[in-house]
């Protein structure tokens, strides 16, 4: 609600209390991931933006890359962490489909590392695939209600070739 109210700095500081109390609490990681997403994804588009021509070339190519990393970089990397302690946790679709947005956002953040930046936007893929699959269970297992947490790791990756284009478009 705070973060929607554009007061997102006392949101991330009451979930990270609630992290500090329960450091099993995939809620609190999750939203701490996700504002993290938010404070930087706008910053870096814009960059990108600016830079190149209606943003079709990602950021990594030009010196302002450098830039945005150094400021956004550790926010990047640990809500990473953190969702990558929440996908553990419990087996939720949005928290992997926010791990495919902040791979995507570390991609750009590679800064002339064409390699680091095509290993970060395939892990971005395999992350879309895997929320695809928790969405579908979800919907399956739940009458509709799709927002449930359920215990247990995230599905495994699905088989070659079996993407959920529906599921990106949405």
């Amino acid at each position: 609600l705070l973060s929607n109210l554009g007061r997102r700095d006392e949101g991330d500081v009451l979930y990270r209390k609630a992290a500090k109390l329960d450091a099993n609490d995939a809620e609190a990681l999750y939203s701490i991931a996700f504002l993290s997403w938010r404070r930087w994804y706008g910053v870096i588009m814009e960059e990108r933006y600016k830079v190149s021509h209606r943003g079709k070339k990602p950021l990594m190519e030009f010196p302002a890359c450098h830039q945005v990393r150094n400021r956004a970089l550790a926010d990047v990397e640990e809500g990473l962490a953190l969702l990558t302690r929440a996908v553990q946790l419990v087996n939720y679709d949005e928290a992997q489909s926010n791990m495919a947005l902040l791979y995507m956002l570390r991609a750009e953040l590679q800064c002339g590392d064409r390699a680091a930046y095509k290993r970060d936007l395939s892990s971005s893929r395999g992350w879309w695939n895997r929320a695809c699959v928790a969405y579908n269970n979800a919907k399956e297992n739940t009458d509709q209600r799709r927002w449930r947490w359920f215990p247990g790791p995230p599905p495994p990756l699905p088989k070659r070739g079996d993407t959920c284009s529906w599921f990106r478009r949405h």
